[in-house]
């Protein structure tokens, strides 16, 4: 049971991790476009716009996305209790790299977002969020 509730709780750090760094994000990005901290893609580090929306598009995305991450971790860990450590290892592991490719497709909304609402120099052309 020990090993269950450690991968269990290791299961729980990237959808945590997103809602929690996507509320931050989304109430008070990094300050400065830097290529150390927040999301750095060629469009979001543009100018200061482009650079604020993102992160307060990716907040958003983040914060949806780990919500029902962690619900379905929760449910999908609860169908491992009292199986064999090594059945929760794989699990683990194959749960973590779902997880891990969902973070990843996280950039497409906020990419398209981004695309919808200002041009390839960064200018506004449009209202979004």
């Amino acid at each position: 049971m020990a090993f269950w509730i450690m991968m269990f709780a290791f299961t729980l750090i990237i959808p945590a991790d997103m809602v929690l760094f996507g509320r931050r994000f989304e109430k008070k990005p990094p300050e400065k476009i830097n290529y150390l901290y927040g999301y750095r893609t060629k469009m979001a580090c543009l100018n200061e716009n482009t650079w604020r929306f993102a992160h307060r598009k990716l907040g958003e995305v983040w914060q949806k996305a780990g919500i029902i991450m962690l619900a379905v971790t929760v449910a999908y860990n609860l169908f491992l209790i009292g199986k064999s450590e090594d059945t929760v290892s794989i699990a683990g592991c194959v749960l973590e790299v779902m997880q891990v490719i969902a973070m990843i497709f996280t950039v497409l909304p906020v990419e398209s977002a981004l695309r919808r609402t200002f041009d390839k120099n960064g200018n506004k052309i449009s209202d979004e969020v």
